[in-house]
């Protein structure tokens, strides 16, 4: 018998889902040279160090030998090296392209990376050449399931936990699954038998917590959380899970209350910085010091690919010659302080912007438009682009703490779409009729975003919508999960979104419409920055971005904000809307024609 390894670590890439433990496989080959079964027991104990000592003795004598390549490519594994692992396991298949434990490497790496493609192409092709095997069923589950493939995801799954229900990867990877799916009692009770199989498994107790939370146990669900806090698990962290949970449904004071006695023994906790940036923003305003306190999230890995830290432009009395200011974050970010463009613009002699490319045409038109004097670039795939000679750089979310501008409400539209696509969109959409109301309408964001879920409403709790007369419906939904689209809406609605290229398109459709009604998500800024009135539907905690303490809508002048009372008591909610979008008609039809 031969056992092989399928690590694939919770920490790796950031995974929730990941893989780990030791799998079972039925009988292969042997090497007959006893080196080679050093260097496998120097892995199977742990001791990589003896195993790289060993790896490199045998490079030479051993390049042909396919279990030699297949150890390389699991050492490289546990090390969290999923490029070259890739490289020694693909070497392992040219010498044995029947090995089901380098297939099922290969496709544990390949997830890692993010090819979902190759890695379920992987893990079949293991399936095949050793079928039954619960952990190989287990992870071309999980495969599936980011795939968004949740029904083959499902019966893999399922099968798998047939053959051995105490495989804790199993019921792991099931419990995602319907969290995924949003089956919150089938998660919940797949969690807990995690718990059972993995007594100090933080991460089990975490997502307990979270999936008591959908079902409205909060007191049960916060017990679980600080029971998360009490066990000592070196692979997961619950902190920064608890201190979002604790924000997102209201409980502020505790929250900054976790968070600060984490920042006293963990002080270069960004995460931890950022969320009392956020709480303080939130609570007590847009004050230069909690402004200040959000550039910690300069510290995060990854916050925009191919920024320069060492030229970073940390404001006056230093006039760069030329300065490159950098999209981040939300493309509703890039909207909201694009605004503070012209004031950057004053501070040095040359001003480039970066943006991403749907946000191109937009940008460009309205430098043109509003006069920016800057010049326009395209960010990559990469998010990176050409370097400029001596430039200076700075993220376009730091502008207020570098500029030390005030915040405030404004009503003067600051971005403009193209006049030749407008004019293309009054014609297609054609003349208004008096005494309807055009209602252009996003309800979905995102789905990359964590708080997602928090923030996206599904087509059921609109029905309150359809008892609305004079009022025209125009889907302006782009990118989200197909979950908020497959079920119609129980209204009348025209969908623009086939005709839509990008948001230089959103913006001219928009200019159509009498009333924005939108999550938080960019089109409310959007909206905002075309100054356009907008009603923004939000969670029971928005962001700082909707409100800061007392003041509603900080930013945009024209924008009126309706909260949910509870988390997720969306249908509540939109039948106020309705109510006020019924007023909002009746005024419109009694004023005067023009």
């Amino acid at each position: 018998m031969k056992r092989f390894v399928n690590w694939l670590h919770g920490k790796l890439l950031g995974r929730l889902d990941t893989l780990s433990g030791r799998m079972e496989q039925g009988p292969t080959q042997r090497t007959g040279d006893t080196r080679v079964g050093f260097l496998r027991d120097a892995i199977d104990a742990g001791d990589m160090a003896a195993a790289a000592d060993l790896q490199a003795v045998l490079a030479h004598s051993c390049g042909r030998d396919p279990e030699f390549a297949y150890l390389c490519a699991r050492l490289a594994f546990d090390q969290q090296r999923l490029a070259e692992c890739i490289q020694h396991v693909e070497r392992a298949l040219v010498l044995d392209a029947a090995n089901p434990d380098a297939l099922a490497l290969l496709a544990a790496a390949r997830f890692g990376l993010g090819d979902l493609d190759g890695a379920l192409t992987a893990a079949e092709r293991a399936e095949h050449f050793a079928p039954g095997n619960p952990q190989m069923l287990s992870l071309a589950g999980v495969i599936l399931c980011h795939r968004g493939e949740l029904e083959r995801a499902q019966k893999l799954l399922d099968a798998a936990f047939a053959l051995n229900p105490q495989d804790a990867m199993t019921v792991r990877n099931l419990a995602i699954l319907h969290f995924r799916a949003e089956r919150w009692q089938d998660a919940l009770q797949n969690f807990r038998k995690l718990s059972e199989l993995q007594p100090g498994s933080a991460y089990a107790l975490v997502y307990s917590a979270k999936c008591l939370l959908r079902l409205g146990c909060e007191p049960e669900a916060w017990q679980a959380f600080d029971q998360a806090l009490s066990v000592q698990d070196t692979e997961f962290s619950p902190l920064h899970d608890y201190l979002a949970a604790l924000f997102n449904y209201g409980r502020l004071d505790a929250a900054r209350e976790q968070a600060l006695a984490a920042l006293a023994a963990q002080p270069e906790d960004t995460l931890v910085q950022l969320q009392l940036a956020n709480i303080a923003l939130i609570t007590e305003g847009s004050r230069p010091n909690h402004w200040h306190r959000y550039e910690a999230r300069l510290d995060l890995p990854n916050l925009a690919p191919g920024f320069a830290r060492e030229k970073l432009w940390r404001g006056p009395p230093e006039r760069p010659r030329h300065l490159v200011v950098r999209a981040e974050q939300g493309l509703g970010d890039s909207f909201l302080f694009c605004r503070y463009l012209p004031d950057l613009r004053r501070a040095c002699d040359a001003l480039t912007f970066a943006v991403p490319p749907t946000l191109y045409e937009l940008m460009r038109h309205s430098a043109i438009q509003f006069e920016w004097d800057a010049t326009l670039c395209q960010l990559d795939d990469a998010g990176s682009i050409t370097a400029i000679p001596a430039a200076r750089e700075i993220l376009l979310m730091s502008a207020v703490a570098t500029l030390n501008t005030e915040v405030g409400p404004n009503r003067a539209p600051y971005l403009a779409p193209d006049p030749q696509r407008k004019a293309q969109w009054a014609d297609r959409l054609g003349p208004r009729t008096r005494g309807r109301l055009r209602v252009g309408l996003v309800w979905a964001g995102n789905p990359n975003r964590a708080e997602d879920a928090e923030r996206s409403i599904a087509p059921q709790h609109f029905s309150s919508f359809g008892t609305l007369d004079h009022v025209e419906f125009f889907s302006l939904q782009k990118d989200c999960l197909p979950k908020y689209t497959a079920q119609a809406m129980p209204f009348a609605m025209r969908d623009l979104a086939p005709a839509i290229a990008d948001f230089a398109d959103t913006a001219a459709a928009m200019c159509e419409m009498d009333l924005i009604l939108s999550i938080d998500t960019a089109a409310a800024h959007l909206a905002g920055a075309l100054g356009l009135p907008c009603w923004v539907l939000l969670s029971k905690i928005p962001d700082w971005r909707w409100q800061m303490g007392s003041i509603d809508q900080p930013w945009y002048g024209g924008h009126r904000s309706f909260r949910v009372a509870r988390q997720f008591a969306w249908t509540e909610l939109l039948a106020d809307v309705a109510e006020e979008l019924r007023a909002l008609v009746g005024h419109q039809m009694s004023e005067p024609a023009q």
